[in-house]
């Protein structure tokens, strides 16, 4: 009795490894055909893992074709990072985004990083005072906003709301 139980805990140790094996071999060959795509530049790309790939992934295709899911997905992800990682990763993306590919959402992302960088509340659109700021750091904030006035991004009325 002993000796089939041993027996058939042998059996199924064998099968559950062959199993994972089998697994593990799916997925570099998964990780294989992401790196293979055609919307990976693979000079740019260093591919450690398939988390990575995916993540280059997104950033060709935000960068390369102003993938607007591709950016959501950034976004979302830099906003559960810490203030001091997500203020400048979505900094870059959403200028990108704004910039080279028109996206209105990303002129929007853009400011609010920089308020957040430079600690203006901007919780209540009609209450937002950059008049505090130093010259240096109120400087990138009056730049942008007169950018996303000037491409009718933002109202006027919303302009001359923020205090200066």
């Amino acid at each position: 009795m002993k000796s089939r139980i041993i027996f058939i805990l042998l059996v199924l140790f064998f099968v559950s490894c062959k199993k994972k094996e089998t697994k593990d071999v799916k997925e570099v060959k998964i990780a294989n055909q992401e790196s293979n795509s055609s919307d990976v530049d693979q000079d740019e790309v260093v591919t450690m893992n398939a988390i990575r790939t995916n993540y280059d992934t997104l950033v060709n295709r935000v960068k390369k074709k102003g993938d607007e899911d591709a950016y959501l997905e950034l976004f979302y992800d830099f906003k559960e990072s810490a203030i001091e990682v997500r203020t400048d990763s979505v900094m870059v993306y959403a200028k990108i985004m704004a910039l080279q590919h028109n996206y209105e959402r990303g002129y929007y992302d853009y400011l609010q990083a920089l308020y957040e960088k430079y600690n203006v509340d901007y919780s209540d659109s009609s209450k937002i005072d950059i008049s505090k700021l130093d010259k240096v750091s109120k400087k990138p904030i009056e730049d942008w906003l007169k950018l996303m006035l000037d491409k009718k991004i933002m109202t006027k009325k919303d302009f001359d709301a923020i205090k200066r």
